[in-house]
């Protein structure tokens, strides 16, 4: 005895296996004001102009991961990749140093990362500052920067508020890809949101998450 399934032979009338298809159907409608960037397929971050949809890709297995969609967001620090504008500190002796454009490889692909380095020994803490910007209570921010182990291997992310006397801070082990520690102070929480994710090539983009239950200033 055998039983037969009679089912339609039917596909759908729009594909939306971006993911597979790696390309839109030009029935559907996409802009973007401004330009953005991705991970190519090749593993490296690229800028797309406005109005081009990005297809993204894992930088480790190159699988495509489809249409890549995101709200609205501004940067409050411009340039923050230039490390010249950035302001240096250090207590207990010695000296931050940053090395030229030319010390190794980016995330794009181009040899124009800068080396952050303590130029003598007997420094107790170092640090690099970028601006001050108003910010909002009860607002979700995020700080990020890609970071590759050299002299250093755990980095901070430290938030400046209303608090200076005891910052807010997450730590990053850029040799592993974990995140270490994770200190709020009473004005600033850093959520567990934030992340450590492997671009390869020992590069790693490392987010704070972060809102302030005041509003004030902040810096980096």
């Amino acid at each position: 005895m055998s039983i037969q399934q009679n089912f339609p032979n039917t596909r759908p009338s729009l594909n939306l296996n971006f993911a597979r298809s790696q390309k839109l159907d030009p029935r559907i409608t996409f802009t973007r004001t401004s330009s953005a960037t991705r991970v190519n397929s090749d593993g490296l971050i690229e800028v797309v102009p406005a109005n081009s949809p990005r297809f993204d890709f894992d930088p480790i297995s190159g699988e495509c991961l489809g249409l890549l969609v995101e709200e609205q967001r501004q940067n409050l620090w411009n340039n923050s990749n230039d490390f010249t504008v950035w302001t240096k500190q250090t207590i207990g002796g010695g000296a931050v140093g940053i090395a030229t454009t030319t010390a190794t490889t980016s995330p794009d692909g181009n040899f124009n990362a800068y080396r952050y380095f303590v130029q003598e020994s007997g420094s107790t803490f170092y640090s690099l500052f970028r601006g001050v910007v108003g910010i909002s209570s009860n607002t979700t921010y995020t700080y990020s920067v890609f970071i590759k182990a050299g002299e250093i291997s755990t980095p901070r992310l430290v938030i400046f508020d209303n608090n200076p006397g005891s910052p807010s801070f997450i730590s990053f082990n850029v040799s592993n890809g974990t995140i270490d520690t994770i200190f709020s102070n009473a004005s600033t929480t850093i959520s567990t949101a934030s992340t450590i994710t492997n671009y390869g090539n020992g590069w790693y983009r490392c987010s704070a998450v972060w809102s302030s239950v005041v509003s004030g200033n902040a810096f980096q």
